[in-house]
């Protein structure tokens, strides 16, 4: 049985969702990696609906094999960012819509300027059980993105305190033309 949850307020770790990312060189899916509280509403629904897959496909050891599951805890995590939270992935086959504070649809440039690392979304997933020739594994759809607090990256470099005073001279003379 597949589960549709709704997350607020999650941080974005990783975010594709204005074209697609690659594999192998060649365009793979639209994805989304995010953080968010463990004592968040959404982690405790998450928790009980990827406990709830699982028993209903006779499964529940799979619960602890970290590397199955899209909806992980982050304290397994090698970004010590991610500890005290959960982590959920989350992909799509096709472009995902995202809007707004307002609801308004974001257009594709929109996206580019306003979705990154550290920006704040919420998000509608499906969970679902996969068990076919690739293994059984609690994968995660992603439906849907709302931009709640955009990533700005220009105010992010704005509190670097660092101008060409901090570099010393380079000596050209060391390298060869094709270096520059």
């Amino acid at each position: 049985m597949n589960k549709k949850i709704t997350i607020e307020n999650a941080v974005i770790n990783f975010a594709n969702l204005a074209q697609p990312s690659t594999y192998d060189g060649k365009p793979s899916k639209y994805d989304l990696t995010m953080r968010f509280n463990k004592d968040s509403k959404a982690g405790q629904v998450l928790e009980t609906a990827v406990e709830s897959i699982l028993r209903d496909n006779n499964n529940p050891e799979l619960l602890d094999q970290y590397d199955k599951l899209a909806f992980k805890d982050g304290n397994n995590s090698d970004y010590s960012v991610n500890h005290d939270h959960w982590i959920l992935k989350a992909n799509s086959n096709t472009q995902v819509p995202c809007y707004d504070r307002n609801k308004s649809l974001l257009s594709l440039n929109e996206i580019q300027a306003k979705v990154g690392r550290g920006a704040t979304v919420n998000a509608i997933v499906t969970l679902w059980y996969q068990d076919n020739q690739f293994g059984q594994r609690v994968n995660c759809v992603l439906n849907g993105v709302q931009i709640v607090k955009a990533c700005n990256v220009e105010s992010f470099f704005s509190n670097l305190d660092y101008n060409s005073d901090d570099f010393s001279s380079v000596d050209y003379d060391k390298y060869d033309s094709d270096d520059f």
